[in-house]
């Protein structure tokens, strides 16, 4: 699992890029192995947010924050934003 810091606040997320390709073959870290992920088979994966049911493009970011909630980033706005932890 791959932790990530914001900056601006300390807060810290886990996260992990979305790729595209095949779920079966794709490391997925445990927090989102038990949600119901589909691909309609035009690079995106739809999951579960808070917002309802999202697409994350390839080389969008899933995260999950303190509380639990997932989210997409896009990659740009992401690596703005989020830095590696230690």
């Amino acid at each position: 699992m791959s932790h990530f810091t914001l900056a601006a606040s300390g807060l810290v997320i886990d996260a992990f890029q979305w790729l595209g390709g095949d779920l079966a073959s794709y490391s997925m870290p445990p927090w989102i192995q038990n949600m119901q992920l589909t691909t309609p088979g035009d690079g995106t994966v739809c999951l579960p947010t808070y917002m309802g049911n999202m697409p994350a493009n390839p080389t969008d970011w899933v995260a999950r924050g303190p509380g639990g909630n997932v989210f997409i980033m896009p990659n740009v706005l992401f690596s703005a934003l989020f830095a590696p932890t230690a």
